[in-house]
């Protein structure tokens, strides 16, 4: 100021190699450091005077904290790092957690926990004791729960050679993977494609490591061989004759179908269809196709039925004592074998194996006679008669007079017969003299 005549200039000195000659300005120092300001003054009148005065520029504190990531429900830390070169102590620091521009702590280390997983953007200012201050953002991470998942394409199901294409589905942050695809081999791709060299069942896991945990899924991959259709030996048969049809197919998937030509005019969808029987003899052809996931295949066979033999006999009438004589009147068709086997049983505990037998009965009465033939086939047929074996009728005779008699005297013979089974048909005399008399 001057009392006497106005200011005409002023000069300013900021002590860095800068002047001004405004009398208000603003100036900033590039370097920290001590300054010694000079301002001059001169009055209109030619007058002059100067002050001196001592500036100190301050370097700027350097925000900087570390954070830790973390798994939801836990708190996060956060450390402060800033530092603070020659502008004094750091006296605040205000954080604001979750970038909403409102600070949420004041401690140089606090620590808060995030309501969920996510990444957040934390920012931290701080001021030092000369009022100098800085900041700095950062992206903090809470990382939520680890769970494996993966889907696979075509499907689970293939042939042999058969390739996968596995697409990771997990949930979690910051993981690694490790596939087992059950066969011996292994990927730490995070969606692989693999191919499965040889048939069989696959059990494919994938396991997912991260900051939370770890986490493994299952998933069951099948491949299948081209199925192969057969069926149980059907043999050769004798009419009526029932056939049973068991399904003995291989390298089969849970998938596979069955179409059945039963051989009788019928079909079957059934993996192992109801019997059948064939009263018709013939040659009949049974045929299985089966389809599956990996191919066709069929498998057939024939069998014949055989017409059964037909069993007969004729035999003697024959009284108690004397031989009954067999004829065996069996017979087979043409192209059903030959007669093989006879088994005779007589009705009284004993039997024969000759075609045509003789057979005596020690007592009179009917006897069950049975005949069973077997043909060469193994085809058999049975017939059962009545065989009457007669009594012997038991004889006695009276004489009249006595035996004691005189010569050319007539005698008066009397005969008497008993018989349980018939009645006496005839008598037949011998006199002992070289006569004979019947009556």
């Amino acid at each position: 100021s001057n009392s006497s005549s106005n200011i005409d200039s002023f000069i300013w000195n900021f002590g860095d190699g800068n002047s001004s000659f405004s009398q208000n300005i603003s100036h900033v120092y590039n370097t920290y450091g001590s300054y010694t300001v000079n301002l001059t003054v001169v009055s209109g009148n030619a007058c002059s005077a100067s002050l001196d005065k001592q500036v100190n520029v301050y370097l700027p504190p350097v925000a900087n904290y570390s954070v830790d990531a973390v798994c939801e429900g836990n708190f996060t830390n956060f450390t402060n790092t800033s530092t603070s070169s020659n502008a004094g102590n750091i006296s605040s620091y205000q954080w604001d957690f979750d970038s909403d521009g409102t600070f949420d702590n004041s401690l140089e280390n606090p620590s808060f926990k995030y309501a969920s997983s996510g990444s957040y953007t934390a920012k931290l200012h701080i001021t030092s004791q000369y009022g100098c201050s800085d900041s700095i953002s950062k992206t903090v991470y809470v990382y939520g729960p680890i769970q494996a998942a993966f889907s696979y394409s075509p499907s689970n199901l293939g042939c042999k050679s058969y390739q996968v294409s596995f697409t990771d589905a997990s949930v979690g942050d910051s993981i690694s993977y490790f596939w087992n695809f059950g066969d011996g081999t292994n990927s730490t791709s995070k969606s692989p494609s693999h191919t499965f060299a040889d048939t069989g069942i696959f059990i494919t896991s994938l396991t997912v490591t991260g900051v939370c945990g770890y986490s493994t899924v299952y998933e069951t991959i099948y491949v299948y061989k081209a199925p192969v259709a057969s069926f149980t030996q059907i043999q050769n048969g004798c009419n009526p004759f029932a056939v049973n049809y068991t399904n003995t197919s291989s390298e089969l998937s849970p998938y596979a179908s069955y179409y059945w030509n039963l051989g009788n005019g019928s079909s079957s969808s059934q993996l192992n269809p109801s019997a059948a029987t064939f009263s018709t003899p013939g040659t009949y052809e049974v045929i299985l196709v089966v389809s599956d996931t990996c191919g066709i295949d069929s498998f057939k066979q024939s069998f014949t039925v055989y017409k059964n033999p037909v069993a007969a006999f004729s035999f003697d009438s024959v009284c108690q004592g004397n031989q009954t004589t067999f004829q065996d009147l069996s017979s087979i068709d043409v192209g059903n074998g030959t007669i093989s086997s006879y088994l005779w049983i007589f009705g009284d505990g004993d039997s024969s194996t000759a075609q045509n037998p003789a057979h005596t009965y020690a007592s009179a009465g009917n006897y069950q006679v049975q005949l069973s033939i077997l043909s060469s086939f193994g085809c058999s047929a049975s017939i059962t008669k009545t065989v009457l074996v007669q009594e012997n009728p038991s004889v006695s005779f009276s004489m009249s007079p006595s035996s004691q008699l005189c010569n050319f005297t007539p005698i008066q013979f009397i005969g008497s017969a008993q018989n349980s089974t018939s009645l006496t048909d005839s008598f037949v005399w011998n006199f002992g003299d070289g006569a004979n008399g019947s009556g």
